[in-house]
């Protein structure tokens, strides 16, 4: 809307049905073309976490990492099976999870059309300061959620599998093809999401849930709810995966109590400086 008058609830229902329209036609064509022309790239993407573990390993995305590369020497003497062949457990297995990643990845090349559309339909309804906060904020929070994705794919995810690949040397692997992709994609979609704790704090702060001070003096019960967290989504139950996980939560609720400290104390000088007699 070009003006400040308030939108009826029909004219938010025909926004919205026109923001997911463009919305899913972006994500279908991104998704069609990544389902006839990219999925073999894409395979080889999401093997590359366990094709590193293999130093022998012919995955162009597998020889780059530079956590194994670090623990390479290390893993000449562990028990793991390498290299793992991935298996077909029924005859539409194989589809379904190629539908499934260039659905993703369709998602993915979308995203900044897709989330164009979502900020047009949320930023009709908010005011000028809400806006301002969104449009601050927004880029921190898909810088997180990729940073997210980035600290799974190459550091929890192989490390998660060298431990998976050893628990008992004597027992013949035989990895479903769908349930790799799952345990990648799940793996990646809950590190992405929970690297978002520190916008979550600083939004419980600005919308006056809690303040920033009872936070901090909580600090010891918000680290062990993280560690419960780190437990429910970490896929291995050994200590080191575990504080993988949670160690850099932990680090996260860190910054998003200075964010809160930051904020409410802008807020603070925003509030004494409208005060102020004229």
């Amino acid at each position: 809307m070009s003006d400040d008058r308030p939108m009826t609830i029909l004219e938010h229902l025909d926004e919205l049905r026109r923001r997911l329209v463009r919305a899913l036609v972006a994500l279908l064509l991104c998704a069609f073309v990544a389902f006839g022309f990219g999925y073999e790239t894409l395979r080889e993407l999401l093997r590359a976490p366990l094709d590193t573990l293999d130093p022998n390993t012919l995955n162009p995305f597998a020889r780059f990492n530079p956590v194994v590369a670090w623990m390479r020497p290390m893993l000449e003497g562990a028990p793991i099976q390498v290299p793992v062949k991935l298996h077909a457990l029924t005859v539409m297995e194989t589809f379904l999870v190629k539908f499934k990643i260039s659905l993703i990845a369709g998602l993915v090349i979308a995203s900044p059309y897709v989330l164009y559309q979502v900020w047009a339909f949320v930023a009709a309804g908010l005011i000028e300061r809400e806006r301002r906060f969104f449009g601050k904020y927004l880029p921190l929070g898909i810088g997180l959620f990729f940073a997210g994705v980035a600290f799974a794919y190459l550091v929890a995810v192989p490390l998660a599998l060298l431990y998976l690949l050893g628990v008992d040397p004597q027992v013949e692997l035989m990895l479903s093809y769908n349930a790799y992709f799952s345990l990648v994609l799940w793996m990646v979609a809950i590190l992405g999401l929970a690297f978002e704790m520190p916008l979550v704090v600083l939004a419980l702060v600005k919308i006056g849930i809690v303040r920033a001070d009872t936070l901090m003096r909580s600090r010891r019960y918000a680290v062990i709810v993280i560690f419960i967290l780190a437990a429910v989504v970490t896929p291995t139950p050994d200590a080191f995966n575990l504080c993988m996980v949670a160690i850099p939560m932990v680090c996260l609720y860190e910054v998003g109590l200075w964010l809160a400290r930051l904020s409410e104390r802008d807020r603070a000088r925003e509030e004494r400086r409208d005060s102020a007699p004229e």
